[in-house]
């Protein structure tokens, strides 16, 4: 999924021909959900792919990566695909239902069950892990924080990046 969504992200800066911290998104895309087109089911799950600019597109990466692989090595990549794309699918379906009028780009939902399987796995397993208080304080911090960036971005009026995952209707 990572060498995909950094695909996605060059064609897309290609195109567009320029890329900045938060964006510019790709409105246009055959990809991105959008609700005025809710009958093209493949939007719920395959604008995963694009994301506002690269701070985005990294930050999701890292997370991927710094959670996802562990998992993967653990679990199996099937186990742990089923989990990301459960989330892609209900950060698509929340947001279709509690924010009706929002374009969504990104893969932050897909991102959010990755940490919450690490911390799952974190819990049942915190006896035999090693530093296991340690990974607990840290995906709770991580997790914290990101969370209370979002929700800022999302509803400060002077935020520069207030669309960073999801767009407003235009």
């Amino acid at each position: 999924m990572t060498i995909i969504e950094l695909c996605f992200f060059a064609y897309h800066t290609l195109i567009i021909g320029e890329a900045e911290p938060a964006g510019p998104v790709p409105i246009d895309s055959f990809f991105i959900y959008r609700p005025d087109k809710r009958i093209e089911v493949w939007r719920f799950v395959l604008y995963m792919v694009l994301h506002a600019g690269w701070f985005h597109l990294s930050f999701n990466l890292c997370v991927q990566l710094l959670f996802g692989l562990p998992l993967e090595m653990v679990h199996g990549s099937g186990r742990i695909a089923c989990i990301y794309f459960s989330g892609v699918l209900a950060g698509s379906l929340g947001t279709s239902i509690f924010d009706p009028e929002v374009y969504l780009v990104g893969a932050s939902g897909g991102v959010y069950a990755l940490l919450a399987a690490h911390l799952a796995n974190v819990m049942l397993n915190f006896h035999q892990m090693r530093y296991g208080i340690l990974r607990l304080i840290a995906i709770l911090a991580f997790a914290s924080c990101d969370f209370g960036f979002a929700i800022y971005a999302r509803y400060a009026a002077d935020y520069p990046t207030v669309r960073l995952c999801r767009m407003s209707h235009i």
